[in-house]
């Protein structure tokens, strides 16, 4: 009883500390979206929004990631973060110039950093606006 009771435990330990790290990688990879758009936003040039871009393609990766081994909510909330997240990158090759509202897309960053499955939906809300501004 007592083996099968630390093995629980270690069991417990390990999928939190893994919890905790996969969060942490998922908060970095926003950081780095966030910079690299901060960055374009106040010098707006093609080397600038290619950054940019390379950054949101990686959260689209990462949000594929997550899909691909989660379930329920976290699966669906991922799969709507890549479709919005790659709409909007594809904005951003299309139109060099005259992306309106980027600040939407920009907040909707920094609430994915506070909650990276955007469980509240508040995140998606900033990229549609992002989206439809551009459509």
């Amino acid at each position: 009883m007592f083996i099968l009771g630390a093995l629980v435990l270690c069991y417990v330990l390990y999928q939190n500390a893994k919890s905790n790290y996969l969060k942490k990688d998922y908060c970095n990879k926003i950081d780095k979206a966030i910079s690299a758009g901060e960055k374009y936003r106040n010098e707006p040039s093609d080397k600038n929004r290619i950054e940019f871009i390379k950054a949101l393609r990686y959260l689209v990766g990462m949000y594929a990631e997550i899909r691909d081994h989660e379930d329920d909510n976290k699966a669906y909330n991922a799969k709507l973060l890549c479709d919005f997240l790659s709409s909007s990158y594809d904005i951003l090759e299309v139109d060099k110039n005259q992306v309106c509202q980027l600040n939407k897309l920009l907040k909707a960053l920094q609430l994915l950093k506070l909650d990276p499955f955007d469980e509240s939906g508040r995140a998606y809300d900033c990229i549609l606006d992002f989206v439809k501004a551009n459509s």
